[in-house]
């Protein structure tokens, strides 16, 4: 037995080979060393044989223990006979070809091959080997058939026909799970010597009913399948193969309920939602010898998820140059996928409202710039984990929003989760304060895609941080901005200076998002009013009285000086006649200065107060501070009613 040249191996070899030729069996699933383990077994029932086969190929058990149990001489490969005389009686008679044909068996001779079976719409097609180079002239096969054991007589059982081809179709519908089937061939020179030959069997095999009228649904987290049986069926293998995995076979690693016969059916209660599966069922058949085993048939189920959308999206911006990049990071849902759209526009809320079909995100109602399509789809991969992300999304350069909407699939049905906005931080540029004495005005170049700049006002030694911290001073409005060309702000800045701090403000789901920070420093402006008077002496001559007043204590102070013109009011400091001797009010002496320059100037002091002789001038006096043009945005000299400019005609009778 353990000779390689042992007909019995070579039998289940060459048994092996013809399965695998006609499609039946698998290459490498019954190789020559499992083979061999069978023969050296010892086993000769289907059942044992089949302890020690893959589950794949369980099914060949029986058709092994047949070849086991054969004796040596008829396990073994010979050459084929020639063809024996005709029998002379036979010869002699017309009726050799009416006459039944002599009842045959398996041949010593002719190897017995496997029957290919292949369902059709009215029955099974069954197919065997033809006769090779050098078989009979003339050929018949008969073709018979039992329900309940193989027929090993050509004239046992039901004969499903005749034929000279190598095929014919069984429409006998199934009583039991499995039909054996024999194929004899009747071959010789010519009809009459076919008709008196024995028969032999040239092919077995057996047609199997797999589960009839496999109907799947799904039921509250569970998915149940159901079907019926015929007699001789021990039980039904269940396997459960996520489509995925592009599985197209039945495999051990994917059967369950092993424990169960599943005759009826199944109920499985531990397939994961969201998952789309193929079940297959494959029936275990008692073929007598052994069990074999059904082709599958299978279904789709998949248990609905539970739709939950995406609601913790967040978005990080990173800056490269020009290029802004996002990355986004969330919590997965407990079933479903994740995609992630990015559009100019925010998706109609009414998309997250309820689950829906996958197609209604992308309708033609929809803006283009807010549709949820193919278009907007973005193709990075998504790195899986308890937090799952998504990097090195790009921002288009010519985008102010980019609108970010998780969407969770489950089959067909989508749920819209919360878009998230990412706002391109407007830059304020060309900020400055345009002063009018007791007035101011902010003027800058309007972002893009703001609502609303906030103005904060701060000593400038405060970090910016805690001065936009504060509520704001004043808010400009976009509407404002383009009916104004800037903010007018409600009260004059102060006098000693701060910092102006400018922040661009942009709204997205409802939240202020704040940009950069913008600060323009303000100097401060010192503010000085003037009085002009007239008073004459004793010596009747004419003085004109200058007093000055300040809002800030200031040392040193500015020098002012009084411009004189006939004709109209001064304009500039040299515009005009310039007075040069100047007497303070509080020298009683002949003391004379070219210029109004105090020393310092406080707030409430009143002795702020010079005079100058003018004669018998007339027209327009004015005062202006006597100081370097860079310097002159710093101080307003604030003027008094012009009827007080003009120098009054001395009193009469003086």
């Amino acid at each position: 037995m353990k000779a390689l040249d042992d007909p019995i191996l070579e039998a289940l070899h060459a048994w092996r080979d013809d399965q695998i030729t006609l499609g039946k069996l698998r290459a490498g699933a019954l190789n020559n060393s499992k083979l061999t383990q069978v023969l050296r077994s010892g086993y000769t029932d289907a059942d044992e044989i089949a302890e020690i086969l893959p589950d794949s190929v369980q099914w060949a058990a029986a058709h092994l223990a047949r070849i086991l149990a054969l004796p040596r001489p008829m396990a073994a490969r010979e050459e084929k006979p020639a063809a024996p005389a005709p029998d002379p009686v036979r010869a002699d008679h017309d009726t050799a070809s009416t006459a039944a044909p002599p009842i045959g068996g398996d041949s010593d001779s002719v190897q017995v091959s496997g029957l290919s079976v292949q369902a059709t719409a009215t029955g099974h097609r069954l197919s065997w080997p033809a006769a090779g180079p050098g078989a009979d002239r003339v050929v018949r096969y008969r073709v018979t058939a039992l329900d309940d054991e193989e027929p090993y007589r050509a004239d046992g059982g039901r004969v499903i026909g005749e034929t000279d081809s190598n095929e014919i179709v069984d429409t006998a519908p199934l009583i039991n799970a499995v039909r054996f089937v024999a194929v004899w061939r009747f071959g010789a020179d010519t009809v009459e010597q076919a008709d008196a030959r024995p028969a032999v069997a040239v092919a077995r095999g057996h047609i199997t009913c797999a589960p009839v009228g496999f109907t799947i649904s799904t039921d509250h987290g569970s998915v149940a399948g159901q079907w019926s049986t015929l007699a001789r069926t021990r039980r039904v293998r269940v396997y459960r193969e996520p489509v995925e995995a592009g599985v197209r076979r039945a495999e051990e690693p994917y059967r369950i309920l092993a424990d169960q016969d599943n005759l009826t059916g199944f109920t499985d209660t531990e397939a994961v939602p969201g998952v789309e599966y193929v079940y297959r069922a494959v029936s275990e058949i008692d073929a007598g010898e052994g069990t074999i085993l059904s082709e599958p048939v299978f279904a789709e189920a998949a248990i609905p998820g539970d739709l939950r959308p995406v609601t913790d999206l967040a978005v990080t911006e990173t800056v490269d140059g020009e290029q802004i990049w996002l990355d986004l990071a969330w919590t997965p849902p407990p079933t479903g996928t994740v995609s992630i759209y990015r559009t100019a526009a925010k998706p109609p809320l009414s998309l997250s409202e309820e689950a829906m079909d996958r197609g209604s995100i992308s309708s033609t109602a929809i803006a283009p710039d807010a549709r949820l399509d193919d278009t907007s789809l973005l193709p990075n991969p998504v790195v899986a984990g308890v937090v799952s992300r998504m990097t090195k999304i790009a921002w288009p350069q010519n985008w102010v929003f980019v609108h970010l909407t998780p969407v969770t699939t489950v089959g067909d049905q989508v749920q819209v989760g919360a878009t998230v906005t990412a706002v391109r931080d407007g830059s304020i540029r060309a900020a400055r304060i345009i002063e009018r004495c007791d007035e101011q005005f902010i003027t800058l170049t309007w972002p893009e895609g703001t609502d609303e700049v906030r103005v904060h006002l701060a000593d400038q030694h405060i970090p910016v941080e805690s001065a936009v911290a504060e509520p704001p001073d004043s808010v400009m409005h976009a509407a404002g901005y383009d009916r104004d060309g800037g903010l007018r702000l409600p009260d004059p800045l102060p006098a000693r200076g701060c910092a102006v701090h400018l922040v661009p403000v942009t709204y997205s789901g409802g939240l202020a998002r704040p940009g950069a920070v913008t600060t323009v420093a303000y100097p401060g402006l010192l503010r000085v009013r003037y009085e002009i008077g007239f008073t004459t002496d004793k010596r009747r001559e004419r003085w004109l009285v200058v007093k000055l007043a300040s809002e800030l204590d200031v040392n040193p102070a500015p020098p002012f000086v009084l411009v004189h013109r006939e004709d109209r009011i001064p304009l500039h400091r040299k515009d005009g006649h310039r007075f040069t001797e100047y007497h303070y009010d509080q020298n009683s002496g002949p003391a004379r200065m070219e210029a109004i320059h105090p020393m310092e100037m406080r707030r409430a002091d009143d002795h702020l107060i010079w005079r100058v002789r003018i004669e018998d001038r007339r027209g327009f006096v004015r005062l202006f501070a006597d100081i370097n043009v860079e310097h002159q945005g710093l101080l307003a000299l604030l003027d008094p009613p012009v009827r007080t400019l003009w120098i009054t005609d001395p009193p009469r009778g003086r």
